[in-house]
């Protein structure tokens, strides 16, 4: 037989071939993410979403304090879940959104009274949007302006907004009106179908895309 070593201790190629293994245990554990952790993540994204929309769609044009108070609470779990950084400068902002909840009292008026019942939000790539509300009975209302990303917010989930006109369509007559304001919003969750901001009159959009 073929004695290495009749030591009782580790000869120096046990120690070479054990400190090797160590090491490269230590770095894999580190460069793999825990695929169990990742599942289960998006499991929770995906729950929470559920339950952020059941809420809204339960609520649509109803802004009671118990109402946002759950709805700022899946707001919360959810930003933290948020997979899109720079929310701001991402191009899943840029298209139709169709809203699903809104804290805004101008918004709802339409929506509590029967005037609309879908309402959408462009953001285009040519930084302009629109806000249109059809009329259930014809006609619709609308506003549109220019936006910008915030570069001086260190998280780029800011945009600015500038109104530039407003339009009331009501079938038979067209009255157009002056700028009527301008303001933020910061995108604090966003993915291929669902957006979330919060802006500058402490109001909050929920939106998903137009499929």
């Amino acid at each position: 037989s073929i004695c290495i070593s009749s030591s009782p201790q580790s000869a120096p190629w046990q120690n070479f071939l054990s400190s090797i293994i160590s090491t490269s245990s230590t770095n894999n554990s580190n460069s793999f993410p825990n695929p169990f952790a990742t599942d289960t993540k998006q499991r929770r994204r995906q729950d929470l979403k559920q339950q952020l929309l059941n809420e809204c769609q339960q609520n649509l044009g109803v802004n009671s304090p118990q109402v946002r108070l759950r709805i700022e609470a899946l707001i919360g779990e959810l930003r933290d879940l948020n997979p899109t950084s720079e929310t701001a400068l991402s191009p899943l902002l840029r298209k139709i959104w169709v809203l699903e909840w809104t804290s805004e009292k101008e918004i709802n008026f339409f929506l509590e009274k029967g005037i609309s019942d879908r309402i959408t939000q462009t953001l285009s790539f040519d930084n302009i949007l629109e806000n249109n509300i059809p009329f259930v009975k014809g006609g619709s209302f609308g506003v549109s302006g220019n936006i910008s990303p915030d570069l001086n917010k260190d998280d780029y989930l800011r945009t600015n907004f500038k109104f530039i006109n407003a339009k009331l369509d009501l079938g038979w007559i067209n009255f157009n009106f002056p700028p009527i304001g301008e303001g933020w919003f910061d995108t604090v969750y966003l993915d291929d179908e669902l957006r979330i901001d919060t802006n500058s009159r402490d109001d909050i959009l929920i939106c998903t895309a137009e499929k």
